[in-house]
């Protein structure tokens, strides 16, 4: 859980600011190019993910009011003197 708090902060710290290292290093430069590509990697699974969430969120709902409608249908012709 921790783990997840501080990739997430990561991501957050690093999104907002682009990488500028023109002042440093090949190695350095060319690690942080590689750090940036991981985390927008990660950052594009992780809205994959949270797109299949909300459609299974949404199916969920439904299927769960469509139960109901059924299910008060078929009470109300289980007991037709009410």
């Amino acid at each position: 859980m921790k783990k997840h708090i501080i990739l997430a902060l990561a991501v957050l710290t690093l999104s907002v600011s682009t990488v500028r290292a023109s002042w440093l290093d090949n190695g350095e430069k060319e690690r942080r190019i590689e750090l940036q590509q991981q985390l927008d990697q990660q950052r594009h699974e992780t809205s994959h993910w949270q797109g299949i969430a909300f459609v299974l969120g949404i199916s969920a709902v439904f299927t769960l009011i469509t139960g109901t409608i059924i299910g008060s249908r078929a009470r109300k012709h289980a007991n037709p003197s009410q």
